[in-house]
Formats: C-alpha cells, structure tokens, sequence
C-alpha cells in the first residue's frame, strides 16, 4: 500500500497578469517528473491570509492542460471549498504557475497531496 504524500508549493510576489511557476519546497524544484501515472487528491491554501484572487495553472511537458484552480475556492477555511481532486496524471514532465488576476501583489503557497510519492 502506497501512502499519500503532501508537498509545499510556493511562488514569490509577483506582477499582477504575470505567470509565476511555482517551487517545490521540498526539492526546490520549478518541476517534477512522473515516471508513472499518479492522482492529485487535494489542494489546499497553506494560509488564507494573502491567497485572494490566484489561479493555480497545469502545465504538463511545456503545454497548458485545462486544470484551473482558484485560491478562493480552496481556502481551508471555508464552509463552500471546492476539492479539485482527484486529477489524473500520466508520465511526464509537470509544472504548476501562478496567476494574480487582481488586488495587491503577493507570495503565495499551496499544498497538493498526491496519490503517490514524486520522482524527480
């Protein structure tokens, strides 16, 4: 049996309208590799501080995937979050960017729980 494991993303402060790619906090990587397939489970918030108006974007292997995910959605705390999982994914090269769509410009983190844990 496999475990789930969480991992911290987290992008710097950034020009509103600019994409950001996000750092794994673990490997301080702006990527990670599949080598097999695995699921997102959940994202969540890491604070709901600062986190208004960012849209999580997928990219897999340098193209855009249709995969949006809206911090005012996945706040920890509140009542309507919306749980975005479980995302599929194939083998392959991933990257997940930022994007503030509006308000004051802000670092921003976020935790993902896979189904598996990552290779790089």
């Amino acid at each position: 049996m496999t475990v789930p494991i969480v991992r911290r993303f987290s992008v710097p402060a950034g020009t509103q309208g600019q994409f950001r790619t996000a750092v794994d906090a673990e490997t301080g990587e702006t990527f990670f590799n599949l080598a097999r397939d695995n699921t997102i489970l959940d994202v969540v918030n890491l604070s709901s501080a600062t986190v208004a108006n960012q849209v999580i974007y997928m990219k897999k292997n340098g193209s855009q995937t249709p995969i949006r995910i809206y911090s005012e959605s996945i706040s920890p705390s509140t009542a309507g979050r919306v749980a975005y999982g479980p995302i599929e994914m194939t083998p392959g090269q991933y990257q997940l960017q930022v994007l503030q769509t509006d308000g004051t410009a802000a670092a921003y983190a976020f935790l993902v729980k896979f189904a598996h844990p990552l290779s790089l």
